[in-house]
């Protein structure tokens, strides 16, 4: 499909162009584990920031003030951005993906718990 393709072109790119900026769209975040693995280097995945869009204008259509909707917004992308490093670091190793996987959502229940005492005051 278009996920094993993007990657064996990005793999050819890299090893044909050592010395190249490769830019990739991922799908998904194995996807963009897997771009990362054949040297992609700036990837955007599509899910993420569609999902985060739409996340924003709810917040914003409950009542929350622009600044904070972006500062949930923010949240959010850093923590995934910081949960997916931590995950590459475990790509192969099934246990801990899903052991880091369970821990980014704890942290971010605790974030999001303590914005919302920040938010009340």
């Amino acid at each position: 499909g278009h996920i094993e393709t993007s990657l064996k072109i990005s793999e050819l790119v890299k090893r044909e162009y050592p010395n190249i900026k490769l830019y990739a769209r991922a799908r998904t975040r194995m996807h963009e584990m897997r771009l990362r693995a054949v040297g992609a280097d700036v990837i955007i995945r599509d899910t993420l920031l569609s999902s985060i869009h739409l996340a924003e204008k709810i917040l914003l259509s409950l009542g929350l003030s622009s600044d904070k909707a972006a500062h949930v917004r923010e949240r959010f992308y850093q923590h995934d951005a910081e949960t997916l490093n931590k995950q590459y670091a475990y790509r192969g190793d099934q246990k801990m993906l899903i052991k880091t996987s369970y821990e980014a959502a704890q942290e971010l229940e605790e974030l999001f718990a303590e914005d919302k005492i920040n938010y009340s005051k």
